[in-house]
């Protein structure tokens, strides 16, 4: 994960040629988030929005901006997508950091996954249910 300072542009990042990176999604009204109790993986963990973003996935990294503030996390850096159970959240898991992440429009979770799951080495885990959101589907 990278914290600086650049423009990207709406279809190519970084100019025209062979070495451009390609974007898959870009979704407004987005946030950075942060685990702020608890392992992403369980069902009472807080995430918490930090500040909002436009977040735009690339076949290369994930970006989160906000005027002059840039979240980058690179595709060769990523391990893992912690992705929310019931909110639209996901947690991108770098060496040694697990804590942050976006959270995209929920009509726009299932575009913004799918572009997540070109990244062929990134491994997907989905947020462990709560117990009660478990009991109330087994009585629907």
């Amino acid at each position: 994960m990278t914290f600086e300072s650049i423009q990207t542009s709406a279809t190519e990042v970084h100019g025209g040629g062979a070495g451009s990176e390609v974007e898959l999604v870009s979704l407004s009204g987005s946030a950075v988030v942060q685990v702020v109790r608890g392992d992403a993986r369980d069902a009472d963990a807080m995430v918490a929005d930090l500040h909002a973003a436009r977040v735009v996935v690339t076949d290369r990294r994930i970006l989160a901006t906000e005027g002059d503030i840039e979240w980058s996390w690179l595709a060769s850096d990523l391990e893992a997508f912690i992705h929310g159970a019931q909110d639209p959240w996901t947690v991108f898991v770098v060496p040694g950091i697990a804590d942050f992440g976006v959270t995209v429009p929920a009509d726009r979770v299932d575009e913004f996954r799918s572009a997540l799951a070109t990244f062929a080495s990134v491994e997907n885990r989905l947020q462990a249910k709560s117990a009660q959101v478990n009991q109330t589907e087994a009585i629907t």
